[in-house]
């Protein structure tokens, strides 16, 4: 999907706040917006990383290194295919 270049401001003027950090708002913010569907993967990559609380994501405490890896590279995989689609 590519937005047309006159929808982009608008589109970019919405992701502030919390509303940046929800991911449930984002994926009905793409699919509103002309999206497809999310494949399988991704939608799995977003699961993960929508249990991730903003608090959780900014707080300063030990967690197991596999579960900070595996958080970095769901983002690392939305981030991919999401590169180009808008």
């Amino acid at each position: 999907m590519v937005v047309p270049p006159t929808s982009r401001a608008d589109i970019l003027k919405s992701f502030v706040g919390c509303r940046a950090h929800d991911y449930e708002w984002l994926r009905a913010s793409y699919l509103t917006n002309q999206g497809v569907r999310f494949p399988r993967e991704i939608t799995k990559h977003f699961t993960l990383v929508n249990y991730w609380s903003t608090d959780l994501r900014y707080m300063p405490h030990t967690m197991r290194t596999s579960e900070a890896t595996a958080f970095l590279a769901s983002t690392l995989a939305i981030v991919r295919w999401a590169d180009g689609r808008l």
